[in-house]
This record gives C-alpha cells, sequence and structure tokens, in this order.
C-alpha cells in the first residue's frame, strides 16, 4: 500500500489480499471483520491503522491509534514485528520507536501507534485514542469494549475496527449482530 502525506509518497510493503482490500474500501466508523485463521486480520489492521496515523493532520494533542489483543504478549509477538517492517522506510523513524512501550512515534506529525493488551485493559484509562485495531474480542473479559476502549474514542471521533475468527455465542458475536443492523458503536 502506498501512503500519500501531504509531503511525500511512503511505501510501506503492504500489498493487501483481494479480500483485505474489499475490507478497506467498505471501512465504516466501526467495522466488525469475521475472518477464518491465516487471513491476515493482524497485517490489515496495523497497515489500516498506520494509513490513518500516516494522514491524520491533528498536531495537538497527537493522534493516537491502539491495536489490542487479548494479552499484551500475544500483541506483542503477533503485532510488533509486523508495525515495525510496515514503518521501515518512514524518514526519520528509528528516533520515534520504543520497544520497552511497543510504540511507534510518526516523526511529521507526532501519531502514536502502540500495542496493549485486553489482559491489562485498565492501563487504557484515561486517555484518548483516534482509532483502535481490536483482535480477537472474544476473548476480552465482558466490557472492555464498552467501559473502556468505546469512551476513549469519543472525544475525537475515532473508528473501531474488531477482527476475530468465530467462535459461539460472545461478545465479538453481539457486535457482529449490531453491526448487521448498524448499531455497532452506539453500545
Amino acid at each position: 500500500m502506498i501512503i500519500r502525506p501531504k509531503e511525500k509518497t511512503i511505501e510501506t510493503g503492504y500489498a493487501p489480499h483481494k479480500y483485505q482490500e474489499i475490507m478497506h474500501r467498505l471501512f465504516k466508523r466501526f467495522t466488525v471483520a469475521v475472518c477464518h485463521r491465516r487471513f491476515g486480520k493482524t497485517v490489515f489492521s496495523v497497515n489500516h491503522g498506520l494509513h490513518y496515523a500516516l494522514r491524520n493532520r491533528r498536531l495537538h494533542p497527537p493522534p493516537r491509534y491502539a491495536y489490542i489483543a487479548p494479552f499484551l504478549n500475544q500483541a506483542k509477538t503477533i503485532g510488533w514485528d509486523y508495525l515495525l517492517y510496515h514503518t521501515r522506510d518512514i524518514p526519520g523513524i528509528k528516533k520515534g520507536i520504543n520497544k520497552s512501550e511497543l510504540s511507534i512515534r510518526l516523526p511529521h506529525n507526532g501519531a502514536v501507534f502502540r500495542l496493549y493488551g485486553a489482559d491489562n485493559a485498565n492501563a487504557l484509562r484515561g486517555g484518548y485514542l483516534d482509532g483502535a485495531m481490536i483482535d480477537e474480542v472474544a476473548d476480552f473479559k465482558p466490557g472492555v469494549w464498552s467501559t473502556i476502549i468505546r469512551p476513549m474514542l469519543a472525544e475525537y471521533k475515532g473508528w473501531g475496527l474488531f477482527t476475530g475468527t468465530p467462535r459461539g455465542i460472545n461478545e465479538f458475536y453481539e457486535l457482529y449482530q449490531r453491526g448487521l443492523t448498524g448499531r455497532t458503536g452506539a453500545q
């Protein structure tokens, strides 16, 4: 995928497959993507978030994006290498990499892209988000979305992308059902 911030073109090395491309095109403020294993949900999510982070023009406060997996160690294992890989060619990015916080600050606008685990969801409280990529929400404790993440998106009208694999009747299933009626973010 090629990203064109105001000043220049940045090549991220991401080439979405046919179904990822459809998902990018159909994206709404709150999107639920039910996908099979090995679909490329994490690569899709990371690059979707980068697309928005690179193009966000707000400088104060700096834009914030979060990739949230059920466990912090899981977010690091499955998301960190993709985030590093797809930002490697951004001029000045090395200064913005914070391995201990699992975050990257983009040099041109100060946007921060950070990985979190829902196992310590209270660590998210008190902040704001411009976008949240929420992976395998079925494995989250009930209420993490509605009481912690959703309110963080309110201030700047941020978006939420829910990805996961079907596994019975749970919060992910409920979000999918709400999505069918257009009520995903309302709860």
